[in-house]
């Protein structure tokens, strides 16, 4: 079993291909176990080539010994071997496939799921509509994107009404079925649910799979596609994973905004995004700690967006932190990013502007989002203790804000 698997990654590809029709043809399943667990630690242009040599191995007269794979789930090859299988399709086989969706296991309804992707027949589409909120991610985005196929306007419909739900479980499932179904008409939906939900970094994560971030900044509501931009900044790292720079074109939205910014009239807004991401890849760059377990490509990636931040002239930098006080002048979601980077950046220059904002505002969590920056630039004597807690009626808030004067 060991040698099938080795021979099938290695760069003898006629052996390579030898292996993988040795695979396919005798329905080896410890085998695609074996390749499967082995490929969390290959290089992405072997499993590629291991995708190509799957897809040269399934003939006519051995695709149906592909079902046998579907006990066991692997998202690594799972398109590769659906796509392949999808060559062969007859009503024979959907009725087959059907039949697993209907009455298999979880791993073989998930495969079942992205057959109906690539073959969207509507015999399907009730089944796939009854699991698409499933509480397994996996099945559940499969269901979504066959639907997405189908253009099943009920389930989207469905979704998109989700997105007014008080619980978050329900909003997150809702909002990962409409990346997976691929309707950019949900994109305007999705961003404003941003400013309102506590899973916001976690909803800001699945937009960019309906389009880039800088395509949006050019099609939806430039504020809006900004705010989704700061969460993913805030985010990585912590939610996202580093290597998901490559996914979200982070260096080329940077890019893009440090042009817009020097072009047009300056925008606090884009000094807010800009000065996030300043401090974030500071400290990313200069903490071993990030970067001990990740690949080359992602130190690489780490390193020129640093270099592209940093290469901009001082003057630059003055001028967004001179314009980001504007922020705290607009939504209650861009004042209290304004303020968790003035805190972070210790932006001395916004001090009476952050006194100003605090004195004037009741939303409870504004005035402690204000108190953390206070803080950080050390003006909290400027402000009056009593008169902030009378604004503040939540017990357990009230006790955050003797926390800061303590």
């Amino acid at each position: 079993m060991n040698n099938l698997v080795d021979n099938l990654t290695q760069k003898d590809e006629a052996k390579a291909i030898h292996a993988a029709r040795v695979l396919i043809d005798t329905k080896n399943l410890d085998a695609f176990k074996k390749l499967c667990e082995k490929s969390e630690f290959l290089f992405d242009f072997v499993k590629d080539n291991v995708r190509k040599r799957l897809k040269t191995a399934i003939k006519q007269e051995n695709f149906h010994n592909i079902i046998t794979f579907f006990n066991f789930y692997c998202e690594e090859y799972a398109d590769t071997l659906i796509e392949a299988l999808s060559h062969f399709a007859d009503e024979d086989l959907s009725d087959k496939i059907f039949e697993l969706l209907e009455n298999g296991t979880i791993d073989e309804k998930k495969y079942a799921a992205l057959y109906f992707c690539y073959i969207p027949d509507t015999i399907a589409q009730e089944a796939l509509e009854k699991l698409s909120f499933d509480n397994d991610i996996q099945l559940a985005v499969n269901c979504a994107r066959a639907l997405g196929a189908m253009n099943s306007t009920g389930a989207f419909e469905k979704a998109l009404n989700l997105l007014d739900s008080e619980d978050d479980f329900e909003l997150i499932k809702a909002v990962r079925f409409l990346s997976a179904f691929g309707d950019k008409s949900a994109i305007p939906h999705l961003l404003e649910v941003l400013e309102t939900s506590p899973a916001a970094e976690n909803i800001a994560g699945e937009i960019p799979f309906l389009s880039s971030i800088q395509n949006m900044l050019k099609t939806h509501d430039k504020n809006s596609v900004l705010n989704c931009f700061d969460l993913i900044l805030t985010g990585l790292g912590e939610i996202y994973p580093l290597n998901d720079l490559f996914f979200f074109e982070v260096y080329n939205v940077l890019q893009y905004l440090i042009e817009q910014q020097k072009h047009n009239a300056p925008d606090s807004h884009i000094a807010a995004i800009l000065l996030r991401a300043y401090e974030k890849f500071s400290s990313i760059h200069d903490c071993d700690e990030y970067l001990f377990d990740e690949s080359k490509d992602v130190k690489n990636e780490i390193k020129d967006i640093f270099d592209l931040l940093n290469s901009q002239q001082k003057e630059f930098w003055t001028q967004q932190k001179e314009i980001i006080p504007n922020e705290l002048k607009q939504s209650k979601f861009r004042s209290i990013s304004a303020l968790d980077i003035i805190r972070l950046m210790e932006i001395t220059s916004a001090k009476n502007d952050v006194i100003n904002f605090i004195n004037s505002v009741r939303d409870e969590q504004s005035i402690l989002a204000g108190l953390g920056a206070a803080k950080s630039l050390d003006i909290l004597n400027k402000l009056d203790k009593e008169e902030l807690k009378s604004k503040i009626a939540n017990p357990t808030l009230s006790e955050v804000l003797e926390s800061f004067f303590v």
